[in-house]
């Protein structure tokens, strides 16, 4: 569907009578030119075509579909350090990662879900959209959780440093707008300035595991 819209698409699937049927399906559907298919282990794939299309100066992807729901949070780890450290907050890929959860309520399956997802990735998500796909037996149900991969995961930057992007941001921006006004108006005083922050310095691909 996604490549019938018009979206660069890398898929890949480890077992190979699928991945034939996968080929097939874009041939049918005619998508040749928009997806490129695989058939290796799922980090392994990750990791190559994340390679490739940096070593080509290709825009990476930026949405990531894992849809084994049975072993998709196994395969998170391939995340950490993937990207280089220049990469910013908005270089990150969105990670949709299907899996089962157990337990009574919607907090204790929301909970269940997180704490194995965190526990691969070693680090807290902050923001997590939890979408309830279907009932799998009582007790448990498949989910997808819904998360912006943080930078201090895909390429070694610490939470401060990301922090510190925005600050930076933000302060160019005031600083900007303060000099547009002084411009128009020479006797407005100069905006303050953040001494912690005066020495700092999507696209449309996805990939399917």
């Amino acid at each position: 569907p996604a490549g019938m819209k018009g979206v660069k698409v890398y898929a890949n699937d480890l077992n190979p009578e699928s991945y034939k049927w996968l080929k097939e399906n874009v041939r049918l559907n005619k998508v040749s030119h928009r997806v490129e298919c695989f058939n290796l282990d799922g980090r392994e794939f990750v990791k190559d075509i994340t390679k490739s299309i940096l070593s080509t100066g290709q825009q990476l992807y930026n949405v990531v579909t894992m849809n084994l729901p049975a072993i998709a949070i196994e395969f998170l780890d391939v995340f950490k350090n993937l990207y280089p450290p220049t990469f910013t907050k908005d270089q990150m890929p969105r990670i949709h990662c299907y899996c089962f959860a157990r337990g009574e309520t919607p907090e204790e399956l929301r909970k269940d879900a997180l704490d194995r997802v965190e526990g691969v990735l070693g680090h807290k998500i902050v923001k997590v959209d939890v979408h309830n796909v279907r009932n799998v037996a009582p007790k448990k149900e498949m989910l997808c959780l819904s998360f912006d991969l943080p930078c201090v995961i895909g390429c070694r930057r610490t939470c401060n440093e990301e922090e510190s992007d925005t600050k930076s941001k933000n302060t160019r921006e005031r600083t900007e707008v303060g000099s547009k006004k002084r411009a128009e108006n020479p006797s407005s005083p100069a905006p303050p300035v953040d001494s912690s922050d005066s020495n700092m310095k999507r696209r449309k691909t996805a990939a399917s595991t």
